[in-house]
């Protein structure tokens, strides 16, 4: 579970008695946010070095889902 302490949250709704923080609260806003460091992940490669990719992918919409030409 790559959230825990020491990641940052951003935009998302935290108790402010029991520290919990609730994910599916819309309250602030509907696009929360989570950063961890890569230690974080169980099976990270510690010298955080990786091969050339074969592919790059460019994800990109309006608001209202339509692809530029």
């Amino acid at each position: 579970h790559a959230i825990r302490r020491d990641a940052l949250l951003e935009n998302v709704w935290i108790d402010g008695e029991t520290k919990e923080v609730d994910y599916y609260n819309t309250s602030k806003t509907q696009n929360g946010r989570v950063s961890y460091p890569l230690y974080h992940i169980d099976n990270h490669d510690p010298t955080a070095m990786g091969g050339h990719p074969n592919n790059c992918v460019f994800l990109t919409c309006d608001a209202f889902g339509v692809l530029p030409p």
